[in-house]
């Protein structure tokens, strides 16, 4: 199983912005992930049926439902 991230804003070749969003997540800084995303995204994690929206919600969503307590505990991985 991996994961998706779809719509990250950047310039067409660019990739500074996934690469910023996927070293945060990997870092399990809080702080970072959200203030990487548009103040409205919205953000859905299997196996939760809810949509998360906005960087609050998203932050709280991470943080108290999210299996990973420190960096390296849950990482992001490439998909097709």
């Amino acid at each position: 199983m991996g994961y998706r991230i779809v719509n990250i804003v950047g310039n067409a070749g660019d990739n500074r912005p996934a690469a910023e969003f996927l070293a945060a997540f990997d870092a399990y800084d809080i702080p970072a992930v959200v203030a990487l995303m548009a103040e409205q995204s919205t953000w859905q994690m299997p196996p939760f049926d809810q949509h998360y929206v906005g960087r609050e919600d998203i932050a709280a969503l991470i943080g108290g439902q999210c299996p990973a307590s420190g960096p390296a505990d849950l990482r992001m991985v490439p998909t097709v």
